[in-house]
């Protein structure tokens, strides 16, 4: 039987695959080996109709989503309109007369113009190339279906029904061929035209920057006459409202096409899960932590209690002013000034009532320099509007900041010290600033004004959003410790302290950037680091840049703290202590911990540029060296994965191998690690863990047997000892019930009757059993008056003479022969003699 199958099965696997290269022959060219349309045999006419309907119904649905075509005409029709208008607007403003502050605010208008341009191009291409793969699928089973029609129509045998069949699929073909082919023509049409817009807005943006690169390059060059000499026309102040409702109208315009153009989904989604977030947070830590004494407890008070609308509104602005950064400025200066608003009754709290006089200092030198935007449609008015400005600056900064420069005692705060010196910056730059408008400076002194009041504002967002969500981790945090079943327990303080530290390091990265963008050289210095880290450098073969290098570097990185976060949840989770056993737990945790390290390390390499195949001849050269001088170390390798997976030994258990006996608290790819009890961490080498005899005291269960052996006197009541010993067995709280203890008569000793008591105690509570057990004998025996005989030998020494036995045998000394110098008298004289020769 066995060799008739073996020989069909060689047929088949002969037969088949002639079989099968002879139909791909069929739809072949020969001489091109062009893939080719073939008419559809008789025998497969009605299921190949079949097929093809469901196809032409699938293709008729996919174009009657007019929904998409509806909103690339609406959509498209209206962002058209609105760049061309925008366009229109922005070239008929004098280019000599814009500021930085409308240059900023159309330069973020224009880049979510061009956003929305690129992802509407993004979406007629991807439209374009699933029209693209119908239309040639339609077009395949057109030919087709035409070869067939043309073989149906030579056979007369055919029916009628068939061939009328396939006319009309072929019609039907025809009418979705036309279909897709207009669509494509509307899409093309539409392509060219978000291909114009694009252009459009690269011309303005360029325009844009270059504007803006010619105002931070004259700020060095008096580009205004001195202010002395400065006049202001009628026509730059009145009308007063026009200009005024000009002004509003602008930024208006520019708020309302933001708003338009923007999907706000997913920054509410997120808002509300944040509130959510926050609530939950609130309400549990007050209904878990009732100890005032608890550390932190007074901070999460003022947040989550005194001021909790404050707070809320802190976090939830920051999240919009983080992920909406291209938002106009005046947005920006809304929200900016509601933070400083919610600010202003926390901070007093943690530094005092002088951190309080300084931040509405700020607040009031933000709103002011804020006014600016306003004045700017006011021609040379603005030039003593920063005038006052300037004025207002010094005197707020030098009484109010500085406090008629007077510094702060020892017992001041560390914020209110560090405000002092951010107030004598804020004195020097509106000093600079109102000498720099003076002369004519004006680029300048905007310059010096914004760095002053916006910085300064900056510095206290970020530094009230620290403190806001580092409480709000130390609130998470607090709760975790309270939690009893969860599984970070002991990990609590850790995760704070880091927490902490990257809550740190983003606020430093994310307040340098904004004033970086304050000073308005963001995004030249960002496009110097991008350009120092994407430049490459060659090593032979291999081309390197050093971002990608230190890509690398955090994506291993990353993952090793991934896997080690993956380890603690999974091995602490008490859930998972249920279920499975803590060997598996550990050798299932493990193994993905390598496993996310390996795919770490690739995606890092790949991230860098470096192309693994490269390694070869390193891993042929490792795999010789493997087999030459590296056995050893495979050995304890593939030891440990054994160990991992078979599990004879499992981290937790008390383990004796030769003379070293301790408990394993690790399990490593090359070795292990035991802890004896005296104290000392031995790392054991795998292999010599599975090769050598191997004791596992607890592998299955903690239960050990253990044997404590008493004798008794003789003529004592056997009965009565026996149930001394189970009552105090079965009375001790080590004793395992089941398997219940057992007292057994062992032997008539010597001196003694033997017993011995058996019981099942856990193992590392042994030697305590036994001392309590051997105590609590030794005081139940001193109270029933049971005696513990010690052993007593008695020795009889036999008279030889007479044959009986004598209490004192006479010992007999054989006599000393004659020259011995212990015969009487001679012992003496010897005596002498050595004495009177040492004299």
């Amino acid at each position: 039987m066995r060799i008739s199958t073996f020989i069909f099965l060689l047929l088949f696997l002969s037969v088949k695959p002639f079989s099968g290269y002879s139909q791909i022959l069929e739809s072949i060219d020969d001489t091109s080996g062009i893939k080719k349309p073939q008419p559809i045999k008789l025998i497969n006419i009605n299921d190949a109709i079949e097929k093809t309907n469901k196809k032409i119904l699938e293709y008729d649905k996919l174009l009657s989503e007019k929904v998409f075509f509806v909103s690339i005409d609406s959509v498209l029709k209206k962002k058209e309109e609105i760049i061309k208008n925008e366009a229109k607007l922005f070239n008929k403003y004098n280019p000599n007369k814009l500021s930085q502050y409308f240059l900023e605010n159309e330069y973020r208008a224009w880049i979510g113009y061009q956003k929305n341009i690129n992802d509407a191009s993004k979406l007629i291409r991807s439209k374009l190339n699933i029209i693209d793969e119908t239309l040639a699928e339609i077009e395949w089973d057109y030919k087709v279906w035409l070869l067939t029609r043309k073989e149906i129509e030579r056979n007369s045998a055919v029916p009628y029904g068939i061939k009328g069949k396939i006319k009309d699929v072929i019609y039907e073909l025809k009418k979705l061929k036309e279909s897709y082919t207009n669509k494509k023509k509307e899409l093309l049409i539409w392509e060219s035209k978000v291909s114009d817009l694009q252009l459009l807005s690269n011309d303005i943006l360029s325009n844009i920057v270059s504007l803006q690169l010619n105002l931070r390059d004259s700020l060095l060059v008096s580009n205004k006459p001195p202010l002395w000499k400065t006049k202001v026309p009628r026509e730059d102040v009145f009308p007063v409202m026009e200009k005024v409702t000009r002004s509003v109208k602008d930024n208006l315009r520019i708020i309302k096409n933001f708003i338009s153009q923007f999907k706000f989904g997913g920054i509410i989604f997120f808002s509300i899960l944040i509130s959510v977030l926050f609530f939950i947070i609130r309400k549990k830590y007050f209904k878990v932590v009732s100890d005032k004494n608890e550390p932190g407890y007074k901070n999460v008070q003022l947040v989550f209690d005194k001021h909790w609308v404050s707070a809320f509104i802190i976090i939830v602005l920051s999240v919009w002013l983080t992920v909406l950064s291209k938002m106009p400025l005046s947005l920006t200066s809304l929200l900016a000034t509601l933070m400083l608003i919610a600010l202003y009754f926390i901070i007093p709290d943690f530094v005092g009532r002088q951190g309080k006089k300084k931040i509405l200092m700020i607040f009031l030198l933000f709103l002011i320099n804020e006014f600016e935007i306003m004045m700017w449609y006011f021609g040379n008015l603005s030039r003593f509007y920063l005038l006052l400005e300037g004025v207002i600056g010094i005197l707020i900064t030098y009484y109010f900041g500085t406090e008629k420069l007077k510094r702060p005692d020892k017992n001041s705060s560390l914020f209110e010290k560090r405000l002092f010196y951010i107030s004598l910056i804020l004195l020097l730059a509106y000093s600079l600033g109102f000498i720099a408008n003076l002369f004519g400076f004006v680029n300048l002194t905007v310059m010096f004004y914004k760095l002053a009041a916006q910085s300064a504002s900056i510095i206290i967002l970020i530094y009230g959003i620290q403190k806001i969500l580092k409480i709000f981790v130390t609130a998470i945090c607090t709760l975790g410790k309270y939690d009893k079943y969860s599984s970070l327990q002991g990990y609590w303080d850790s995760i704070e302290e880091k927490t902490n530290k990257i809550i740190n390091i983003i606020a430093f990265f994310f307040g340098l950037k904004l004033i970086l963008g304050t000073l308005d050289v963001y995004r030249s210095s960002y496009e110097y680091v991008v350009n120092i880290l994407t430049s490459k450098l060659r090593v032979g073969t291999i081309s390197l840049s050093l971002g990608g290098i230190i890509g690398m570097v955090l994506i291993i990185i990353l993952s090793y703290y991934l896997s080690k976060i993956f380890e603690v949840l999974f091995v602490n989770n008490r859930v998972v202590k249920k279920k499975i056993s803590k060997g598996l737990a550990f050798a299932i945790s493990s193994s993905i911990k390598y496993v996310l390290i390996f795919f770490g390390v690739i995606l890092g390499m790949a991230y860098a540029g470096i192309d693994i195949g490269k390694f070869s001849l390193f891993t042929g050269a490792l795999g010789v060296g493997i087999g030459f001088g590296l056995q050893n170390i495979v050995n304890n390798f593939i030891s440990g994965l054994i160990l991992l997976y078979e599990r004879p030994v499992e981290v937790g258990d008390t383990i004796e191998v030769g003379e070293l006996i301790g408990v394993v608290k690790k399990i490593g790819v090359r070795a292990s690690k035991v802890r004896t009890y005296d104290g000392a961490e031995v790392v054991v080498p795998n292999g010599n863990i599975v090769s050598n005899d191997l004791i596992n005291w607890t592998l299955s269960d903690d239960k050990r047997r253990l044997e404590i052996k008493v004798g008794v006197a003789y003529g004592t009541d056997v009965n009565k000892v026996l149930k001394i010993l189970q009552k105090i067995a079965v009375n001790n709280e080590y004793v395992f019930p089941d398997p219940p203890p057992r007292v057994y008569f062992e032997k008539f000793g010597d001196s003694s009757l033997n017993f011995r008591l058996l019981c099942w105690v856990p193992y590392e509570n042994g030697l305590s059993a036994r001392s309590e057990l051997s105590i609590a004998i030794y005081n139940a025996f001193a109270e029933e008056g049971v005696e513990i005989p010690f052993p007593q030998v008695d020795l009889h020494v036999k008279d030889i003479n007479n044959g009986t036995l004598t209490q004192k045998p006479e010992v007999v000394m054989p006599p000393a022969p004659d020259n011995s110098p212990y015969v009487s008298g001679k012992e003496n004289d010897n005596e002498d003699k050595k004495n009177k020769n040492k004299d």
